[in-house]
């Protein structure tokens, strides 16, 4: 039986803010989705539908990213990685404000876990704790897999073009990580990438039929715009070191995500837990390891 209500949220921002709420209530969860270009919608349904976070005494607040899902998109202001941290870090202070919220924790996904590190990196008397989830320790292992992804899926279905774009990089002498939003235009078929992302494949199609449900698309020209490699806030070596952050951390892992090397965690990262059964998404393919891991890092 869902035990959540939605409530209304009245916040001082352009950002579209939901906020769902458990009893007892021990505090919130602030989520930040991935992308760039993406939105909460899918994990919202996820909180309300997988029965291990109907269990959980914390609600959870999701926001839809500046011009992302159900977010307007404000031409005024140049749409940068900057941009999106300031978003994060006046919301954050907004609901700190707020005398009935306490965000115990603030949990990002994927591109969503490099903006709540920079949130605490930049703010180190946040007294709220961090998770991340599905996000390598190194920003240059995504960016080097994401365009490792896109070269084999060119490669196998589409031979001559690839071949076309060696020449062209050859000429140009020009680097394969500064073509790697030209390769995403030119693959015709991109569906086969969803499985370097998928550990649980019943979970890969769960989801897919979860995204048909709902209504609302995912921006790729705020994809674009972002991890273009002209926006050097985004695009320069950035390495994730838990030792500039003066707060606990849980950093949860699939064993399966090849875009972030998931399977580097199980040697070489000691502060990372693995999910041996997950891919790019822990959260939704064991959710309920990943609620009974997040209950015991909020109690401690």
């Amino acid at each position: 039986m869902l035990k959540m209500k939605k409530d209304d949220i009245a916040v001082d921002t352009d950002l579209y803010v939901t906020m769902y709420t458990p009893k007892p209530c021990k505090g919130y969860i602030l989520f930040v989705h991935g992308g760039p270009g993406n939105h909460s919608a899918y994990f919202e349904q996820a909180i309300q539908t997988l029965s291990p976070y109907n269990k959980l005494p914390w609600g959870w607040i999701c926001y839809d990213q500046r011009g992302c899902g159900r977010s307007p998109l404000n031409t005024d202001k140049p749409m940068n990685h900057h941009i999106n941290i300031k978003d994060l870090e006046d919301l954050y202070n907004t609901l700190c404000k707020m005398d009935e919220i306490h965000i115990s924790a603030v949990l990002g996904h994927s591109y969503g876990a490099r903006l709540a590190y920079e949130l605490f990196l930049n703010n180190r008397g946040i007294t709220s704790k961090l998770v991340m989830v599905g996000r390598s320790r190194k920003w240059t292992t995504s960016r080097q897999r994401f365009l490792a992804m896109h070269l084999f899926l060119l490669k196998s279905s589409q031979p001559e073009e690839y071949n076309e774009l060696l020449i062209d990089i050859k000429e140009k002498r020009t680097d394969f990580l500064s073509q790697s939003n030209l390769l995403i235009s030119k693959i015709k078929n991109l569906k086969p990438r969803s499985y370097f992302f998928w550990g649980n494949l019943e979970t890969k199609m769960w989801y897919e039929n979860l995204k048909k449900s709902v209504p609302i698309e995912e921006n790729q020209d705020i994809f674009l715009e972002i991890s273009n490699p002209t926006n050097t806030d985004f695009v320069a070596p950035f390495d994730f070191d838990l030792r500039k952050i003066s707060q606990d951390v849980l950093w949860i892992n699939g064993l399966h995500d090849f875009l972030m090397g998931g399977e580097l965690g199980t040697e070489t990262e000691t502060d990372i837990t693995t999910f041996m059964y997950s891919g790019h998404y822990p959260h939704f393919e064991e959710p309920e390891r990943f609620a009974k891991e997040l209950y015991v890092f909020l109690e401690e």
